[in-house]
This record gives structure tokens, C-alpha cells and sequence, in this order.
């Protein structure tokens, strides 16, 4: 993805995003130590400013909500946001 229409919500987003999807972190490595880009990563480093980083991918199934810890004493709503069927087993928010 890049060179998508960007709208800020939050902060002051200077720059673009170029996201390079691999097949994993190892392939990712790879393709960054290979011979083919280090030969042209001069024509990025020479005409720009930025980060390169690894991300791990999520599965489909993947909800953001799934990083939420449950907490002893959790009030019903937050149990709610975390697992949305939490009504259906404890007869309601």
C-alpha cells in the first residue's frame, strides 16, 4: 500500500507509509539483506527520510480488542467490548 489517500485523526502525520507485505519476518530479512536492494538502498536513503521496521501480521480472526487482558473485578462493559457474546453467558451486561 502506498500512495493512498490519508486522513489524520490523531497527531500530526508528516510522511507517507509504504507497507511491503512478506510472507514472513525471515523472507522480510532476507529481502532487506539481499544483494539486489542494498545496491539500491542508496536511492532511498539519498532522497529521503524514515523508518524502516518489521511488523508482524495478525490472523483474519484477528479483533483488536483480543490485547485486552481480563481484570479481576471488570465491570460488565468492559467485558463487553472485549468478548461481544459476554452477554449471552452471564445473562447481560
Amino acid at each position: 500500500m502506498h500512495g493512498g489517500r490519508v486522513d489524520v485523526l490523531e497527531g500530526a502525520w508528516q510522511g507517507n507509509l509504504i507497507v511491503i507485505e512478506f510472507p514472513d519476518r525471515e523472507r522480510a530479512r532476507a529481502w532487506y539483506a539481499s544483494a539486489a536492494y542494498q545496491e539500491i538502498l542508496h536511492l532511498r536513503t539519498d532522497n529521503s527520510d524514515g523508518d524502516v521496521i518489521l511488523v508482524d501480521g495478525v490472523p483474519a480472526s484477528h479483533h483488536a480488542t483480543d490485547v485486552l487482558a481480563p481484570t479481576e473485578g471488570q465491570s460488565p462493559a468492559a467485558r463487553q467490548l472485549r468478548d461481544p457474546d459476554v452477554s449471552q453467558i452471564d445473562g447481560g451486561p
